[in-house]
C-alpha cells in the first residue's frame, strides 16, 4: 500500500511540473519581452493603481524611473535595471498600458551594463554574447532567466486584490 501511495505521489509530482513561460523575442533584430495578462473583474484605474505601488516597492526612488504616467490613457513607462547574469545591470524601459480586465507590458531597450572590473562600454543585449542571434534559442531562455523574478513580481502585485 505504502508503495501504491509513494508511486501515485511521484506520478502526480511529475506531472505538476511545468514549464515557465518564455516571454522573450526578437522584434526587428531587437531584443523584447512582452505578454498580455488578464486579471478578471478589475477596472484599468485599479490595475494602474496596482502598478504604481509595485513601482514604490521595487524602486528607491519611483519618481526617478517614472518616464510617462497618465492614469487617464492607462499607460505607465519606468526606465529601471536589474542585476543579470556575472553581475552585469540589465536597464531597460518597462512599459504597462491597462484596460478593464487586462494589461500588456513590454520590457524594450535593454542595455547590457558591465561590472567597472570588465572596463566595457554599455552594449545593446543584442550585441553582447549572452544573446546573440547564432543560438537564438539559448540567448532568448538567457534573458527570459534574467527578468523572470522581475516579471513575476509585477504580475503578482497586479493579480493579488487589496483585502486590508
Amino acid at each position: 500500500m505504502k508503495k501504491c501511495l509513494f508511486l501515485m505521489l511521484m506520478m502526480v509530482s511529475v506531472c505538476a511540473m511545468g514549464q515557465e513561460a518564455n516571454f522573450a523575442k526578437r522584434e526587428n533584430g531587437l531584443l523584447l519581452l512582452s505578454n498580455v495578462e488578464t486579471v478578471s473583474n478589475v477596472s484599468a484605474s485599479e490595475l494602474y493603481r496596482r502598478a504604481l505601488l509595485w513601482v514604490t516597492d521595487v524602486y528607491k526612488n519611483p519618481k526617478a524611473v517614472i518616464q510617462t504616467q497618465d492614469a487617464d490613457a492607462g499607460i505607465l513607462v519606468v526606465m529601471g535595471n536589474i542585476y543579470g547574469a556575472a553581475k552585469t545591470r540589465l536597464k531597460h524601459k518597462l512599459t504597462m498600458e491597462f484596460k478593464d480586465g487586462r494589461y500588456r507590458w513590454t520590457i524594450s531597450d535593454i542595455q547590457t551594463i558591465f561590472p567597472s572590473m570588465f572596463n566595457m562600454p554599455d552594449k545593446p543585449a543584442e550585441d553582447t554574447p549572452r544573446y546573440n542571434k547564432e543560438t537564438e534559442e539559448k540567448s532568448l531562455g538567457n534573458l527570459n532567466d534574467d527578468f523572470l523574478d522581475y516579471i513575476v513580481s509585477f504580475q503578482n502585485k497586479l493579480s493579488e486584490g487589496d483585502d486590508w
